[in-house]
């Protein structure tokens, strides 16, 4: 018994059918995925962040930190072009890769800094544990390598 979901190809095979029937899946099947990626031309100025729109809800794609904060349209048109599966011109592609780039050397350097400062932190607190509590330890080893050898009898 077959399922509704799948039914027979041009070959006689089972294979399923796409329930999906979106302009973009239509176009693509049709053979005209570039057509359908020049509809909607260039990013405009408020994606590229070159000037903000105040009315706009989606933010530009520089200000986006790569979180979603629940609400897609706040997203940037490209974010939500990719989010929906659509075609995404060259210069989006381009945009959207540098902005991926941008944020992981952002997380890179934080992940460097923090470090920095958990390896500094030790050695102050490894430091201040021996000021504080082997004092006399440190003052014998000291005054060891200070004081000259003992001679030996002759």
């Amino acid at each position: 018994m077959r399922h509704e979901s799948c039914r027979l190809n041009r070959l006689r095979v089972l294979a399923p059918s796409n329930q999906n029937t979106s302009s973009v899946d239509i176009a693509i099947r049709r053979g005209r995925p570039l057509r359908l990626a020049m509809l909607r031309g260039p990013m405009d100025r408020h994606e590229k962040g070159i000037e903000k729109l105040p009315g706009r809800l989606d933010r530009p794609l520089p200000e986006w930190n790569g979180s979603y904060w629940g609400d897609p349209r706040r997203l940037p048109k490209v974010v939500q072009k990719l989010i929906l599966k659509r075609i995404l011109s060259a210069e989006e592609k381009a945009e959207l890769l540098w902005r991926f780039f941008e944020i992981d050397q952002r997380a890179r350097q934080r992940r460097a800094r923090i470090h920095t400062v958990i390896v500094w932190s030790g050695v102050v607190l490894l430091v201040a544990y021996f000021a504080l509590f082997q004092r006399t330890w440190i003052a014998d080893q000291v005054m060891a390598w200070l004081s000259p050898p003992p001679s030996s009898p002759a």
